[in-house]
């Protein structure tokens, strides 16, 4: 039995070493296989300078992705455009262009609305003269013409059509096609020297404040306020007479 077991511890033995020696060639394989690999994929990768990972699912399906360092480049740039000298330069021209936006948009609505009942409207068919006015005597008759009701009102839905976007514009866009300059520098409002007085043409006086409290911007206005605009329009005609050329 001694001698048995001395084999048997023998043999154990003899086995267990076996098996070591076994296991350490496998390791030293799997170390050779290990370094083939790192060295193949080393054509590929660059460990100091990542430009592209691949990654290789278990589908054989690959997949790029992009080096971390360009996007914290990319960062990096964007946050040096952030602070650039010029960007707050940038932003003041940006709210300013903004505000002139904001302005425009105002001055065309109110105009819309001031034209949203006139859509191109004529002159009325029985209207006795021809517009703008080019004597005194047509003044009178479109003054008479203006007595009566339907045709006043025919003549301020008429002349809303020339709005502008301050009460001085509209008051002025009125006048100039009503009566021409050479006729307007005949006339001042209260008729001193040789002049006509033109605030002696109540209805026509009447007409322009009720056409120009249609604009939207103007509907505030007083009598006083249009007399004094046209009074001013009527002095500087001979000035928009010699701009012309005419005199």
């Amino acid at each position: 039995m001694l001698s048995h077991f001395k084999e048997t511890e023998a043999g154990r033995k003899l086995h267990y070493r076996t098996g070591k020696k076994r296991q350490h060639k496998e390791l030293e394989t799997s170390d050779i296989e290990l370094g083939n690999l790192i060295d193949q994929s080393s054509t590929t990768i660059n460990a100091p300078l990542i430009q592209r990972i691949t990654i290789v699912s278990s589908s054989s399906e690959q997949k790029d992705v992009s080096d971390f360092n360009s996007s914290q480049d990319l960062r990096s740039d964007g946050h040096k455009s952030l602070c650039c000298p010029c960007h707050k330069t940038l932003t003041t021209i940006l709210q300013k262009i903004q505000s002139e936006i904001s302005e425009h948009t105002e001055i065309l609505n109110a105009l819309l609305a001031t034209n949203k009942d006139a859509v191109i409207k004529c002159a009325p068919k029985n209207l006795p003269v021809d517009l703008p006015t080019s004597s005194i005597n047509d003044l009178e008759v479109l003054d008479h013409y203006l007595a009566d009701e339907a045709s006043f009102n025919a003549c301020v839905s008429y002349f809303t059509v020339y709005g502008g976007p301050t009460l001085a514009h509209v008051v002025k866009n009125i006048l100039k096609h009503i009566l021409t300059d050479e006729l307007a520098k005949e006339h001042n409002m209260k008729g001193r020297g040789e002049k006509k007085a033109f605030e002696s043409y109540s209805n026509i006086c009447t007409m322009i404040y009720c056409t120009t409290i249609k604009n939207a911007r103007c509907k505030n206005a007083t009598i006083s306020e249009v007399m004094k605009i046209i009074q001013l329009w009527l002095q500087h005609s001979p000035d928009r007479l010699k701009l012309a050329g005419k005199i």
